[in-house]
């Protein structure tokens, strides 16, 4: 069996959860979802924490935002320190503010790789009011293509529907066939289209976390069973949702054996190149 990867999980430590916070105080308002708000914790209690609800690992994405020449967001080195105190359950992945220039973008996400030794490419185009396939992008893409890393972007119904525009991401795609891309939260609520896409481009993955049971979902329920069981992966989005979600995330999609393996680690395992 394959180890049981949550992809979409930022630690509950003060610093994480304090960029998360409107007013920068803990514990955050993180209830949208009707979920508790997580309490504050240390790196070694979190990972604890990891064992009590049998996730093996976790892929924690970094999301650089620049104010007035400072990152008000989590930042590489940051990403770093955590998988080098647990390297054998935190999957870093690099993040880089296009706001700063695209060659320094491209210049920090390559250290975040090359010298941090982290293991993707995390993109947040939304924060720019960006299109996925806005050409200011492109460079990232292509860096991540010449060092053999795949990529995240976020989308989502939050993210709101121009900047997660299913006809972006297949352009994305179609430019950049090696390159491996996962949709976080994308499965909602453009759901057919998602499908549709991820079924078209088989570099495309699909990550739902906490949009998995919403409204529309019944769709990538069946899709999870059929015809996308290879590129469905699963993500807490904690701490936005609690750990034990994936309970309830297995339960809802009435999932098992081989395809249940896959979607809670061995497709996130050979997405990785793990």
């Amino acid at each position: 069996m394959s180890s049981v990867i949550d992809f979409r999980v930022r630690p509950g430590t003060r610093k994480v959860l304090e960029t998360m916070s409107p007013d920068g105080r803990v514990p955050t308002g993180l209830n949208r979802w009707g979920h508790p708000t997580p309490e504050v914790a240390t790196l070694d209690e979190f990972v604890k924490s990891l064992d009590a609800h049998g996730i093996d690992k976790i892929v924690f994405t970094g999301r650089q935002i620049f104010i007035d020449g400072k990152n008000t967001g989590l930042d590489n080195d940051y990403i770093a320190e955590t998988v080098a105190q647990y390297p054998n359950r935190i999957i870093g992945f690099g993040s880089a503010d296009i706001s700063a220039g695209v060659t320094a973008a491209v210049r920090e996400f390559r250290r975040s790789i090359e010298e941090l030794h982290l293991s993707g490419l995390a993109v947040d185009p939304f924060l720019r009011n960006l299109r996925p396939d806005d050409r200011k992008l492109y460079p990232l893409y292509e860096t991540a293509n010449e060092l053999g890393v795949p990529a995240v972007i976020t989308v989502g119904p939050l993210v709101g529907q121009e900047w997660s525009d299913p006809v972006a991401l297949d352009h994305v795609a179609a430019d950049f066939p090696t390159l491996k891309v996962l949709l976080s939260h994308g499965c909602y609520p453009q759901v057919t289209e998602l499908i549709g896409l991820a079924y078209r481009r088989p570099n495309v993955y699909l990550e739902p976390s906490l949009y998995f049971a919403l409204p529309g979902s019944e769709l990538f329920i069946q899709a999870t069973k059929t015809t996308l069981q290879n590129q469905i992966i699963y993500g807490s989005a904690f701490p936005f949702a609690p750990l034990g979600i994936k309970e309830e995330f297995i339960k809802t999609y009435d999932i098992s054996g081989d395809i249940l393996d896959k979607i809670l680690g061995g497709n996130a395992e050979r997405f990785l190149g793990l």
